[in-house]
């Protein structure tokens, strides 16, 4: 199995260096236009992300090695530095986010491109979504498919709120661009389904459990009764002190005795 994992890397990386052909690019661009979906191929997919980011076809440039990297970047530092702070639109982040997000963040903006463009609407023309306000968070994607809204089902619409607001309010204090935050975040959400042990930092805690409070939702609409748990969470933020960490074990209790089931 590792051998053969080595081996598709390897052609993977031998396909992902070979210049992209202008038929390829344009036929792609077109299928992007009419139906919003991006090729497979991850290079020509972000040259049809660029293009569409454009307005217009560019031509295809040869695969960057690192000095045209460390180049490229550094001339980008140094237009930041000269031109007046630009704003990105809604259309403009989503294409960027489906074109070089990481997969979480890029699979869901990939078929918010597919639903806009079913919509009537065209990524590539730079009025589209021009006036749509942006997100507090990093997930564009998300946010063009309507979630979390599209969550709220009753009797949770109150604490649906709650818990939107709440999340609001976390993204303020939490470390947007430092990955390794977020990856030990990841890691604590999912230590904590599977144990019910919470992080110590508080805000990485506060995150934790907002997580589950989302997840909840998701269960709810998908038909599970999660009455018990969402009750204790919501006993959990919105009390404070003793009352608080009593809530907090209640819930701690509640995920030990679902994942022994």
């Amino acid at each position: 199995m590792a051998i053969r994992t080595r081996r598709v890397k390897r052609v993977q990386s031998a396909l992902d260096a070979m210049p992209l052909r202008e038929e390829a690019l344009q036929e792609a661009y077109e299928v992007f236009k009419m139906f919003g979906e991006l090729p497979e191929h991850e290079r020509l997919a972000q040259a049809v992300v660029d293009s569409a980011i454009a307005g217009e076809l560019l031509p295809i440039k040869p695969p960057p090695d690192e000095a045209d990297l460390i180049r490229l970047i550094q001339a980008k530092d140094r237009e930041k530095e000269n031109a007046p702070p630009k704003e990105p639109t809604l259309r403009e982040h989503l294409l960027d986010h489906a074109g070089y997000a990481p997969p979480p963040l890029r699979y869901p903006a990939r078929l918010a491109c597919t639903v806009v463009a079913a919509r009537g609407l065209d990524l590539t023309d730079p009025k589209t979504l021009a006036d749509e306000p942006l997100p507090l968070h990093q997930g564009i994607g998300m946010h063009v498919l309507g979630y979390p809204e599209r969550l709220v089902r009753a009797p949770y619409h109150e604490q649906a709120e709650r818990l939107f607001a709440r999340f609001d309010e976390l993204r303020k204090h939490t470390p947007q661009h430092d990955d390794p935050w977020f990856d030990e975040c990841s890691h604590a959400a999912v230590r904590f389904r599977v144990t019910g042990e919470l992080p110590d930092q508080e805000l990485m805690r506060d995150a934790v459990l907002a997580d589950l409070e989302m997840e909840c939702l998701v269960r709810h609409k998908r038909g599970h009764d999660v009455g018990e748990l969402m009750a204790a969470l919501d006993k959990a933020a919105r009390t404070k002190g003793r009352a608080r960490e009593d809530a907090i074990a209640v819930v701690q209790q509640l995920v030990r005795d679902t994942t022994r089931r």
